[in-house]
């Protein structure tokens, strides 16, 4: 990169033997730098060392200025989370000086080449000192991080990575100006004093972030034929709780330096707060520990995070009193009310989102158990017929998850959904998943909207069905053994009981049979 600029540094004073960096804030950036002047003694030096100083000094202030600039612009405030550490910027500007030191060509012999070196080198340190916001040497700094797999924002992260990129120029510009002049190379910059080129290449501490290792337990997860991926609502709720506890930090996600004293201090600042609820904070507390017990397990980080503090166990998650099922779970007047209300869409000839979904989920739920989201990625194929009884089977097939091992089963039909027509309206339907994704969501909302009106305080509009059905199965007699398997619920020895072979599937139809109709009016 060739930078040319005579002009002579503008913030250097001397008096007496002694040189002076002097820099003015703009009086529009003084109310938030909380300061008039940036003010640094150089020392009894020479004019030619204290200009290669200034210009050091001169980038620093810069960047404050630039940064104070966005801030009063609204881009940024002190609470915007930054995507770099300092330390990630500072080992970027450490190992692109040793890089720049280490291809330096040799000091030329003769007298003339390297006055005309040094002058030059004096030159587009100059010119680097003027060009924090210069596009160039954004692009530069830009280029250096994505090398370096660092991400940066569009705003501050580039300013301050083309400031540490500045830094590492300056130092190396000046090294160069020493070299020429055949004296000892000086450090100009206390963040370079061990950067040389003749020694190793600086190596920073690993940094291993929280979003790092869900991403590495992700992949793990899903690698190899047959295996069982994370679900997806799983891998956005630890990215929820990761993304929290970061905010918390100031923006830091580096797991390497998590300590039991702010995790506590994160507790104790979401109770006193009143929110979200105990249950909730605890659920965020264990999730935490798992992200970092999955970091010590890593092969790519357990080095790293050998020093990290373990969580679980250590960690007081706050008491909670669970709800209790009577209040979570539909009435049977409820349960009427609702499927009353998919007999009117059906019925309807509005526009309704999800039409298909909100007449049929909450028929699958009620007589199957299932949570919703299971019931959300039936698909046609699922549906089966064994000596005139319909199935469907709840399966990690096409990529599915499931909640756990056991949730994997096969439900009869009941005769209830038959009898509304839903095997016609299968048969019409096209191949491929049947209902809308998100059901959780979108079901919810409906039920408590005036189209329905279920707006009891405490009920779980989506798997209060779900417990609604256990109820049933337990007021009809159905056995404890298909009762278990339907709800996901059953053991190894019960899977093999029921789910084994279709052969077996029959006798479950019975005890299917067993829950009468609701009769919905």
């Amino acid at each position: 990169m060739q930078i040319l600029n005579d002009r002579k540094p503008s913030r250097l004073f001397r008096r007496g033997r002694r040189w002076t960096f002097r820099a003015f804030v703009p009086e529009e950036l003084r109310a938030i730098i909380d300061k008039r002047e940036i003010w640094k003694s150089l020392g009894a030096v020479s004019h030619r060392e204290a200009v290669r100083l200034s210009h050091v000094e001169s980038v620093k202030a810069d960047a404050l200025f630039a940064e104070a600039r966005a801030k009063r612009a609204g881009g940024t405030t002190d609470d915007t989370p930054a995507l770099v550490s300092d330390a990630e910027l500072q080992q970027l500007a450490r190992s692109y000086l040793y890089r720049l030191e280490s291809e330096a060509p040799p000091v030329p012999f003769s007298q003339v080449e390297r006055e005309a070196r040094r002058d030059a080198a004096d030159d587009q340190a100059a010119a680097l000192a003027q060009g924090i916001e210069d596009a160039g040497l954004q692009g530069i700094a830009k280029a250096a991080a994505q090398e370096s797999m660092l991400r940066l924002n569009d705003g501050r992260d580039i300013l301050r990575a083309t400031e540490a990129l500045q830094r590492a120029l300056l130092e190396h510009y000046a090294r160069e100006a020493d070299r020429a002049e055949l004296v000892a190379e000086r450090v100009y910059d206390p963040l370079f004093a061990d950067v040389t080129r003749d020694g190793p290449e600086p190596v920073g501490k690993t940094k291993v972030t929280l979003g790092a290792i869900i991403d590495a337990q992700v992949a793990k997860r899903s690698a190899g034929e047959g295996a069982k991926a994370m679900p997806a609502k799983s891998i956005q709720k630890y990215r929820r709780i990761a993304n929290a506890f970061s905010a918390f930090r100031d923006g830091s996600d580096d797991a390497t330096t998590v300590t039991v004293d702010e995790v506590e201090d994160w507790r104790d600042a979401m109770l006193a707060a009143g929110k979200p609820s105990n249950r909730t904070i605890a659920d965020r507390l264990v999730c935490l520990g798992t992200i970092i017990n999955w970091g010590k397990g890593q092969k790519a980080y357990r080095e790293a995070m050998k020093s990290t503090a373990k969580l679980d166990g250590v960690v007081e998650v706050p008491s909670y009193v669970e709800k209790p099922a009577d209040t979570t779970s539909y009435t049977m007047e409820e349960a009427r009310k609702l499927l009353a209300a998919t007999r009117r869409l059906a019925a309807s000839t509005d526009k309704v989102h999800n039409r298909d979904s909100k007449r049929w989920l909450p028929w699958i739920c009620v007589y199957g158990g299932l949570r919703i989201s299971e019931a959300e990625h039936l698909r046609k194929d699922d549906f089966f017929e064994v000596d005139g009884a319909w199935f469907f089977r709840i399966t990690t097939a096409g990529r599915r998850s499931l909640k756990t091992r056991s949730s994997e089963r096969v439900i009869p039909v009941h005769p209830a959904i038959v009898d509304e027509g839903f095997m016609d309206w299968l048969r019409a339907a096209p191949e491929g998943q049947l209902f809308g994704s998100s059901a959780s969501s979108y079901m919810s909302r409906w039920v408590r909207s005036e189209n329905v009106g279920i707006t009891r305080k405490g009920i779980a509009p989506n798997h209060g069905l779900r417990h609604l059905l256990k109820a049933l199965a337990q007021r009809y007699q159905v056995g404890d053994e298909a009762r278990e398997y339907i709800l996901g619920h059953a053991s190894a020895d019960v899977h093999r009981k029921y789910g084994a072979t279709d052969v077996m599937l029959p006798g479950l139809a019975v005890e299917m049979e067993k829950i009468a109709p609701l009769g919905v009016p």
